[in-house]
């Protein structure tokens, strides 16, 4: 019973005992709250100005990133080195900055830290959440796969330019906010905040297994590949590994700076136990009546064209080349099943990354072919592939929003997706920037009521009573959520 004998609500949960690391990093925040609560800040607050609000922003970002560094998952521990590892933010250089692409929409920025110390290793597939400061905009925070293998001096992030479109219902999309940042205003000597490494639990290459691995990376999604790619081939030279790299022509290859793109240093690696095919989706096959292949259409250079029947003829007399440029979008349906070694069917883990509609395809092929769930590992990248790995929630539910004595309410929509973006439908602001459950900056607590989380498991655990509104949605069995929001 609670106070005053009325019954408790929500979900019984066994509370740990309190880490004093947790209590004085809690104290400072406690503090304030506990001022905000007695009115003795109020007619402050008035006065406050929008710059201010936006410094009382990011200082309790800073408290909750401090927060869940302290309570990192021991495996995620054990990574680190406890004498190099931080908490929060830490400020980096930008010694290198690459244009990647012919396009110059991609560029990778090597960042390295002020201080000089060494870097903690980090497992392949591993993120980093990158803070910078947009004049007229504010604070923004945006994660980014680490595109290289581990090395103690720095970092290296490579980062797309996401421009505006269109949407099927005609509805404008804006220009990326931080991307464009990036490419335009970060340069080499710039200097950024970067937290610490992190992961999700179910997208970490194992490095003390020798299965065979398949790596399937769609465009940009192809970062945490090369991160994959590199540790294999470093630490585990004879262990089996195959890279389907998809894009829609050369142009958007990772390998306009030559000698020191990252495509280039992944090819002087192709070993004998490895394969690199590089995936051309605008190229086309022309076939005569009979079905046969008499030649190829399309692609972005005569070029594409000329690798692409190189290959092709290459295989059909049974050589094996370790680079393969191969006309067509990856697919394990159309046709990746059929050029795996056989033994890849039964042992081999799938790796995927890239838009939602390119993961969930890989997903279900994989499915079909009889390869269990454990064995097929996709890492979200923002709202939209999350979307598309995960079904629409209808339920009829009445959604409570309260904070300072005020609440809001709203009628759950299933098309909305997420309880994040319900409230933001109704105004209401909640933190947070990944859509996916990573970066754990949209923790709320759950006043009443039930949620279900729409990702298993959770790359953030958020603390008993709490949920995670990005991927969040009411339980089936829930007539009533009242969120601290």
């Amino acid at each position: 019973m609670g106070q005053g004998g009325r019954p408790l609500t929500g979900p019984i949960r066994i509370v740990p005992p309190v880490d004093p690391t947790l209590l004085s990093l809690a104290l400072p925040a406690l503090s304030l709250s506990s001022l905000v609560a007695a009115g003795g800040l109020y007619a402050l607050t008035r006065r406050y100005t929008a710059r201010a609000w936006r410094e009382l922003a990011q200082a309790e970002q800073d408290f909750a990133l401090r927060l869940r560094a302290a309570r990192i998952r021991p495996a995620q521990r054990e990574e680190s080195d406890p004498a190099v590892a931080w908490q929060g933010f830490r400020k980096f250089r930008v010694t290198r900055k690459v244009v990647e692409d012919q396009k110059r929409e991609t560029a990778s920025f090597y960042l390295t830290p002020l201080d000089g110390r060494r870097l903690p290793p980090y497992p392949p597939g591993a993120y980093l959440n990158l803070r910078v400061e947009i004049p007229e905009v504010g604070t923004e925070t945006r994660s980014y796969s680490i595109s290289g293998g581990f090395t103690p001096e720095y970092y290296r992030l490579s980062i797309k330019r996401v421009p505006g479109w269109t949407d099927s219902s005609g509805k404008e999309i804006p220009p990326g906010k931080v991307s464009n940042f990036v490419h335009d205003h970060v340069h080499e000597g710039s200097v950024v905040d970067v937290s610490a490494p992190n992961h999700c639990p179910h997208f970490v290459l194992d490095m003390e297994s020798d299965a065979p691995v398949v790596l399937l990376g769609g465009g940009v999604g192809i970062t945490p590949m090369i991160c994959m790619w590199e540790e294999v081939v470093t630490r585990q030279p004879t262990r089996p590994v195959w890279l389907f790299y998809g894009v829609r022509g050369s142009a958007e290859l990772m390998d306009a700076a030559d000698e020191i793109s990252a495509l280039h240093s992944m090819l002087r690696q192709v070993g004998d136990d490895q394969r690199l095919w590089l995936c051309f989706s605008r190229v086309k096959p022309e076939l005569d009546e009979a079905g046969k292949v008499i030649g190829l259409a399309g692609g972005e250079s005569e070029n594409d064209l000329h690798l692409c029947e190189q290959s092709r003829q290459q295989l059909v007399v049974g050589q094996q080349p370790r680079v393969v440029h191969h006309y067509g979008r990856v697919s394990i349906k159309d046709w990746i099943w059929d050029v795996l070694p056989p033994n890849f069917r039964d042992t081999a883990h799938f790796y995927t990354c890239g838009p939602g509609p390119f993961m969930k395809a890989i997903r279900v092929d994989c499915l079909a072919k009889g390869v269990p769930e454990r064995r097929i590992h996709f890492e979200e990248f923002g709202a939209d592939s999350h979307d598309a790995l995960t079904d629409v929630v209808d339920t009829a539910c009445e959604v409570v929003f309260s904070r300072g004595g005020r609440s809001k309410s709203a009628a759950w929509e299933g098309w909305r997706r997420d309880l994040q973006r319900l409230a933001k439908a109704n105004e209401i602001s909640i933190r947070g920037h990944c859509g996916v459950g990573a970066c754990g900056e949209c923790e709320t607590p759950i006043l009443s009521g039930r949620v279900q989380h729409t990702r298993d498991p959770l790359p953030y655990e958020p603390s008993p009573g709490c949920c995670l509104p990005c991927v969040a949605v009411p339980h089936p069995d829930c007539e009533r959520l009242e969120l601290q929001a």
